[in-house]
């Protein structure tokens, strides 16, 4: 892809990216009131805050190369972004055969440049379209998907642990956790455990800081 194409495709996802933030927040917070589920609590709170990762790329191995599809949602929406529709074909049709080890263990796989959307079912026999149309369409279904989700995952990144200690701690305490790890992170004992961590959360879910 060249620069616009590149800028194009990144500005699909950070679109769809604030689209789930909001959807998931708004059948989160409807699933709390109903039911008054503590777990709902807590994924209300975690959503509120904008350090959360909620989307993952998803790395694949095509032969000895390694590629990834664009994004997945508790391992059950698979997402490619593209920058505009003459590309679905492709999408659709890569899905089928290069990412298919990946894409058939989801539920739903979808493909948007943002303003047209195609969803489609993940069947042991292939993918079946359940909806192409706009972005209001869209937005319709996939709050259905989402509000029949049975679990939303939150990836186990550093970064999202930290915000979740960050709910049930004062600043100060939070802030004597940070000083209590950066006098020992250097310990023989405790630095290899940390970067064994680090090294794990990367393969698994991409760079982290």
């Amino acid at each position: 892809m060249d620069g616009a194409e590149v800028k194009l495709h990144e500005n699909v996802r950070a679109s769809v990216i604030t689209l789930l933030r909001d959807l998931l927040k708004e059948v989160v917070e409807e699933k709390y009131w109903l039911t008054k589920d503590p777990h709902s609590l807590l994924l209300m709170r975690l959503l509120g805050s904008e350090e959360i990762t909620l989307l993952m790329p998803q790395e694949v191995y095509v032969g000895s190369e390694r590629k990834s599809v664009d994004m997945t949602l508790s391992n059950a929406i698979v997402f490619e972004f593209k920058s505009s529709e003459e590309e679905f074909a492709e999408a659709e049709e890569s899905a089928r055969t290069k990412y298919w080890h990946v894409v058939s263990r989801a539920r739903y796989y979808i493909v948007t440049n943002w303003d047209r959307w195609r969803i489609y079912s993940v069947t042991k026999d292939g993918l079946g379209l359940e909806m192409e149309g706009g972005r209001e369409e869209a937005r319709k279904r996939l709050r259905l998907i989402i509000s029949q989700l049975e679990e939303i995952k939150i990836p186990p990144l550093p970064g999202n642990v930290e915000a979740l200690y960050k709910l049930d701690y004062e600043e100060k305490f939070h802030k004597y956790l940070r000083e209590a790890f950066e006098k020992v992170k250097e310990h023989p004992n405790i630095k290899p455990l940390y970067e064994a961590y680090k090294s794990i959360m990367g393969m698994l879910y991409g760079a982290t800081k």
